[in-house]
């Protein structure tokens, strides 16, 4: 099952997909990652495309634009959008055989139809598992916003510390494991964030934009209104 978005400006889906590497892998599942002989090139490829998998199935994320310039796939005369965003999620065999439990129908013909028909809701289960629904930030206006919270000055600190880590941390994780060595609790943080209502992983600085929605946010409202991103032309390219 897959969605594409399209967006008129590639820096947006091109940040969104930096900031969603950064997340934190949700516990049973693990990230893949794509492997070539010449790691340079998998280095690069892998800042375009995300996989999350656990047994039975898998949420994979990436920059269709840039794959399909990368792979020589796409044609001459072939308009493409600026940007598009690829969702996809994929079942094993395990999956699929308790899906036709649940529906009492090992019917091929079955099982797709009913899945076609539950594609939407399917693909926004998996990805609201896999990410947070807080919007993304600036670092000035996420910074502001922990300050002015009514947490205790102890958590503010907590908090900060965290924001400004993963400016420079590849993961969430990563960032968790530097502030316990240094004596910090991390357990609770990303609930703290959640009740603030933003993203523990802040926008590139100088970034085009102040603000940007989570995937699941728009998954959730793509279908019913296009979303607009306020980009700055004269900032970040």
């Amino acid at each position: 099952m897959c969605t594409n978005i399209q967006c008129e400006d590639k820096r947006v889906f091109r940040e969104l997909v930096r900031l969603l590497r950064k997340t934190n892998t949700p516990k049973k599942y693990q990230r893949k990652f794509y492997k070539h002989t010449d790691k340079k090139k998998a280095n690069r490829y892998n800042k375009h495309y995300i996989r999350i998998g656990c047994g039975s199935q898998e949420l994979v994320i990436y920059d269709k634009t840039y794959q399909l310039t990368e792979n020589d796939l796409a044609v001459s005369y072939e308009k493409l959008p600026v940007g598009v965003l690829r969702v996809e999620v994929h079942y094993w065999r395990s999956k699929i055989k308790s899906i036709e439990k649940k529906c009492g129908s090992d019917d091929p013909a079955d099982i797709l139809w009913l899945l076609m028909q539950e594609s939407k809701s399917r693909i926004c289960k998996l990805v609201a598992k896999c990410y947070l629904e807080q919007n993304y930030v600036s670092y000035a206006e996420g910074e502001h916003q922990i300050e002015q919270s009514s947490f205790t000055t102890a958590t503010k600190e907590r908090m900060l510390l965290l924001f400004s880590e993963m400016r420079r941390k590849q993961t969430i994780d990563a960032a968790f494991v530097l502030m316990e060595r240094q004596g910090y609790r991390t357990n609770d943080l990303l609930k703290k964030f959640e009740k603030l209502g933003i993203n523990p992983v802040p926008l590139r600085q100088g970034y085009a934009a102040e603000r940007m929605l989570s995937l699941p946010a728009i998954l959730h409202k793509i279908e019913d209104c296009p979303i607009k991103v306020e980009l700055s032309y004269w900032k970040w390219k």
